[in-house]
């Protein structure tokens, strides 16, 4: 990504046997961005494979790895996410946040995120979470009047929407949208 340069992806799985991913972006010139926003939902014995490194040369650069997921069954996803800041970089930014849900014991989310500086003018960040909703958020939404399926099903498409949301392809959101309530509704 040379100077100035702006990339956004959107990546969604919706569940294979096997499913491996491997995204690589270098930002190589000045105020270059770049955006990296993965969904998934893993059902059945399905194996989850991400693996997404950026590496920055240029100097205020940004770039941003977003990546959340659903486990159902013996589902099982291997997350692997690195942010490199080469000597150079002053400036830059970096952020990473990976988030498992998880909806059966069964279910093996690993999370390796990784962020490496060889500069010391930069602003890095990275986060890893795996696990379910909480019992006293699951109680104020049922406290709504809904049951714990809808409620369940309410909280995480809002945890999937802060992904689909950003698309400006309506045609496409609407799509994904239905695809992933659909797949959602019949593993709750």
């Amino acid at each position: 990504i040379q100077e100035n340069a702006n990339l956004k992806t959107y990546y969604v799985d919706f569940s294979c046997d096997y499913s491996v991913l491997r995204f690589v972006s270098n930002l190589f010139g000045d105020n270059a961005q770049s955006v990296f926003k993965n969904i998934y939902i893993g059902q059945g014995e399905s194996k989850i494979d991400l693996n997404i490194a950026k590496t920055v040369y240029g100097k205020n650069c940004q770039c941003d790895i977003q990546t959340i997921g659903a486990l159902f069954d013996k589902a099982s996803k291997n997350y692997k996410g690195l942010i490199d800041f080469k000597k150079g970089s002053k400036g830059s930014i970096g952020d990473e946040k990976e988030l498992a849900l998880t909806f059966s014991k069964q279910t093996k989310s690993k999370a390796l995120p990784l962020l490496l500086s060889h500069e010391e003018d930069v602003k890095g960040s990275h986060s890893s979470a795996t696990g379910k909703f909480g019992d006293q958020t699951l109680f104020y939404v049922m406290s709504r009047g809904l049951t714990k399926k809808q409620a369940v099903l309410l909280l995480l498409k809002a945890k999937l929407s802060s992904i689909t949301e950003e698309i400006f392809d309506q045609e496409l959101k609407s799509e994904i949208t239905e695809k992933l309530e659909r797949r959602i509704k019949y593993e709750i």
